[in-house]
């Protein structure tokens, strides 16, 4: 797997390892319904929260690299990964997706 591969697995697995204990409480004193309820309400908190700030990211990421290119090491990566701008796009989109809160009414609805 490829290094940010990696890194987004990591963080996924990290996320669902700190989401797990207040399940796990809620589900000692409640019904199996309402502790799915409460991780779903969770991961949708997460989602939102680390979807703004990704795509916060991705825009100071996007300028830097459209205004740092009178720089000559910018200008050389942009040479040698043509599609980085593209593929920023594609990941913001995703971002602005989770974001908003479509990917969390499509998982809880």
């Amino acid at each position: 797997m490829s290094q940010m591969s990696q890194k987004s697995l990591r963080t996924l697995l990290i996320l669902a390892y700190l989401s797990l204990p207040s399940a796990l409480v809620s589900a000692q004193t409640t019904d199996v319904g309402d502790s799915f309820q409460t991780f779903l309400d969770d991961m949708e908190t997460i989602m939102l929260r680390a979807g703004a700030t990704l795509a916060v990211l991705s825009f100071l990421g996007l300028a830097f690299m459209y205004l740092g290119s009178s720089l000559p090491v910018i200008n050389k990566w942009k040479q040698n990964n043509p599609d980085a701008f593209n593929n920023t796009l594609i990941g913001l989109g995703i971002l602005l997706f989770v974001g908003g809160g479509a990917a969390a009414a499509i998982v809880s609805f």
